[in-house]
């Protein structure tokens, strides 16, 4: 029986005054936004469409606090991508030899 093979992917993390490490377009974390919208899209069921009650819970107001919650983590990873993509964009690797 053969064991599959396991690739994993490391990232480093920045130090402070360090250069920011060169990001290749389309690699790195896949997903910024797709937590964000599934917590957008489960608050607003819960806020719109469920009609059930639980004891204790107010479920609309679980949808509008997981509403809240996917809008603050789409604004945070479009802070975070922004400046990224500045560090990204800044950073030169004069040591390559010249595109062919």
């Amino acid at each position: 029986m053969r064991t599959p093979t396991i690739r994993a992917t490391v990232f480093q993390t920045e130090t402070v005054g360090a250069p920011a490490p060169a990001v290749i377009e389309g690699k790195g974390p896949d997903m910024y936004f797709g937590g964000s919208i599934a917590l957008i899209a489960i608050g607003a069921i819960l806020a719109f469409a469920v009609t059930d009650a639980i004891n204790g819970i107010d479920l609309t107001m679980v949808g509008y606090i997981c509403m809240a919650a996917g809008a603050l983590g789409i604004v945070l990873s479009l802070i975070v991508n922004s400046r990224r993509d500045h560090a990204v964009r800044d950073t030169r690797r004069d040591d390559l030899p010249p595109a062919r």
